[in-house]
């Protein structure tokens, strides 16, 4: 999620927190790991998703997504999902988490 999509009255940041949380782990020299919050399919949500969970110099070390449920295999909603595996992947195999996020899974699927 963006800052930006979030209503003013709430004054929340989850770009924010995803900072926090980035400094904590760095501070502690704890492993980085990741997961959706909310239900979104569009190509918008995959993307921030990626370019949080390869963020430099601090990559995730494991991506959990939740709440695969029926909406995301509707044709649209799974090829975008197929997309976004396919993107992290490949961001994993260029250096990302010294390439062992995804592979497992993509080797495997």
């Amino acid at each position: 999620m963006l800052d930006s999509e979030q209503p003013e009255i709430c004054c929340c940041s989850p770009e924010g927190l995803i900072r926090q949380m980035r400094e904590a782990a760095r501070r502690g020299n704890i492993p980085l790991t990741g997961e959706n919050a909310i239900e979104r399919f569009d190509k918008e949500a995959f993307s921030q998703i990626v370019r949080n969970a390869y963020h430099r110099p601090q990559a995730v070390r494991a991506f959990t997504y939740f709440r695969m449920r029926e909406a995301l295999f509707r044709t649209d909603n799974w090829k975008s999902f197929v997309n976004f595996v396919k993107q992290m992947y490949n961001k994993s195999q260029d250096g990302g988490c010294n390439g062992k996020m995804y592979s497992k899974l993509c080797k495997t699927g």
